[in-house]
């Protein structure tokens, strides 16, 4: 693992910046492949793109804070406001994040523009797992969000500022990138079987498995965060929005019959 796929004294390029737009690169392709195969208006998505990415910026941003609040608000004052908004300094941002804000911004130009969100949704769920799974390689080799110390033959042992742990611990990046990456592949399965017949069936199969195994893989984490007795934060919201989404999914498929 290496924190910079290139590091000289004047030019550095940090891994998981270099996979993360990586990932948007390929974000871009499967919005725009899969767009035309849904017979979605991509230019309806070209019009509002700055507004879609400012809105996701806006909530990464949001949940890297709250997720550190630590580090930003340690005192209240106005150098702890100007730290938390200073975007530029730290490029800090919460992918996850900026993903949910994404849908939020689409959501609202979608009610606005009359267009159908829920099959933009659907669309937008196979690129952002693709978006993810990458990204967790980047995580995986610059030392971000990794696992709680392990004696298994799992553990991996990081050279890296980021991790705190000097032993092995266990590859949560990894197990990130397999399952993201297995996800998108069942719901790309879905998207060549159902396409257009369901709308919204395959970004509410996507959710419901992605915050399933994300709730698995935070026991796994060791990563610092919040904490409630002895659960993460993240944790806790992931097996609930998993919860909501297993429903959600048993009424969609009652109403369509799907079976």
């Amino acid at each position: 693992m290496n924190p910079y796929l290139i590091n000289f004294s004047n030019f550095k390029v940090n891994s998981q910046l270099f996979f993360t737009l990586f990932g948007f690169v390929a974000f871009v392709y499967l919005i725009n492949i899969l767009g035309k195969k849904s017979r979605l208006r991509l230019q309806f998505f070209l019009d509002n793109m700055i507004y879609i990415l400012i809105i996701g910026v806006f909530f990464g941003r949001l949940f890297t804070i709250i997720s550190n609040y630590q580090v930003y608000f340690y005192e209240l004052s106005w150098s702890s406001f100007y730290k938390a908004l200073a975007i530029w300094k730290d490029k800090d941002i919460s992918i996850l994040g900026m993903i949910f804000g994404m849908f939020i911004g689409l959501k609202r130009q979608s009610f606005l523009y009359q267009e159908l969100f829920a099959r933009w949704a659907d669309v937008l769920s196979i690129a952002s797992l693709a978006l993810l799974s990458l990204h967790n390689i980047g995580a995986f080799l610059y030392g971000n969000n990794y696992g709680r110390i392990t004696e298994s033959i799992f553990g991996v042992t990081f050279n890296s500022p980021v991790v705190k742990y000097t032993t092995a611990v266990y590859p949560t990046q990894l197990f990130a990138t397999f399952y993201t990456l297995a996800i998108g592949l069942y719901c790309f399965n879905l998207y060549n079987k159902y396409r257009t017949r369901y709308d919204g069936y395959i970004f509410l199969q996507a959710s419901f498995l992605f915050f399933t195994l994300r709730t698995v893989e935070s026991f796994f984490r060791g990563d610092d965060t919040i904490y409630i007795w002895i659960l993460r934060m993240p944790g806790i919201l992931s097996a609930i929005l998993a919860y909501i989404f297993f429903h959600q999914i048993i009424k969609y498929e009652k109403k369509n019959r799907i079976s």
